[in-house]
């Protein structure tokens, strides 16, 4: 990591022993440590039965969506036109006012956590 960013072609894991690698570790631990935000995840886990999901976020941040049947995942800035991001789970970077609606089987909701800061 050179001066706080971390380089995107960094590899995840190490290819001797599969090991994360020392800068996508630190940006892991900076997370879980709230580092700029001073808090730790907020839990925005749907209730069971309740699909499609609508998650707005109230100031920027990090989502967060693990598990769960996944059908579809879309974004919207504009709460008009929503766009399938290709991925069923992972990290979302988002803006104050964006939205992430989630469709899955009701009867295993996702888990999801967001990140602000």
């Amino acid at each position: 990591m050179s001066g706080g960013m971390l380089d995107p072609r960094e590899p995840l894991v190490t290819t001797k022993d599969g090991r994360v690698t020392k800068d996508w570790y630190r940006f892991f631990a900076s997370l879980s440590s709230g580092a700029g935000a001073g808090s730790g995840g907020e839990d925005v886990t749907p209730s069971t039965g309740v699909s499609p999901y609508s998650f707005f976020a109230d100031q920027a941040g990090t989502l967060i969506i693990s598990g769960g049947s996944i059908f579809l995942v879309e974004f919207t800035r504009d709460q008009i036109n929503y766009y399938n991001v290709g991925t069923f789970r992972g990290m979302f970077p988002m803006l104050a006012s964006d939205v992430m609606r989630v469709t899955y089987d009701p009867a295993s909701p996702p888990t999801m956590t967001f990140f602000p800061g």
